[in-house]
């Protein structure tokens, strides 16, 4: 606890919400790599859970545990340029106000993301494969794309409205005057 009494590290745990990654390692928001690395370093020796193993459960050792914690985190994203870049992007977003970009944040955005298209890759490839025959027209094989897709995915609404969508296209083209 080098320069920190219980007091300061207990107020320091309950503003930790309305702080920055930056701001939680004490570097500006252009900072290297290295400094990054260099400040994780420095405030995970002050706030490092081992410094109070020897006391009893408390609000001394949660509030280190979180500090910790959120150090841990700031320096995960900040190392990484992509997740650097994504967490600068959603911070400039918010006004500036304290974001928390976490894996669990982009495992949600990875599983959006699959569910808008589909969650098997051979699901995703016949379904895309089915709207690239649906521009062209070629209505038959569309649907027969789609139903590939729901072969591999027989829940999937997008899937199903698609194979609809075809069925009824096809339908309409049977009637249509050449």
């Amino acid at each position: 606890m080098q320069e920190l009494n219980e007091q300061e590290i207990i107020i320091l745990s309950q503003v930790l919400e309305q702080l920055n990654y930056y701001q939680v390692l004490k570097i500006s928001p252009d900072a290297g790599v290295k400094e990054v690395k260099e400040a994780f370093h420095s405030e995970s020796r002050k706030f490092h859970p081992d410094t109070v193993y020897h006391l009893a459960d408390g609000p001394l050792k949660d509030a280190i545990f979180k500090i910790s914690k959120r150090i841990t985190e700031a320096y995960v994203i900040l190392r990484d340029s992509r997740k650097r870049r994504q967490y600068d992007r959603a911070l400039k977003e918010s006004g500036g106000k304290k974001v928390r970009y976490t894996e669990e944040t982009e495992k949600e955005k990875k599983k959006a993301q699959v569910e808008q298209v589909g969650k098997t890759p051979q699901g995703r490839k016949a379904y895309m494969e089915g709207m690239r025959w649906m521009k062209m027209k070629k209505y038959q094989l569309a649907e027969k794309s789609f139903r590939t897709a729901l072969m591999y995915e027989p829940g999937n609404p997008k899937f199903k409205r698609a194979a609809d969508e075809a069925n009824k296209a096809i339908g309409m083209d049977r009637f249509k005057i050449k």
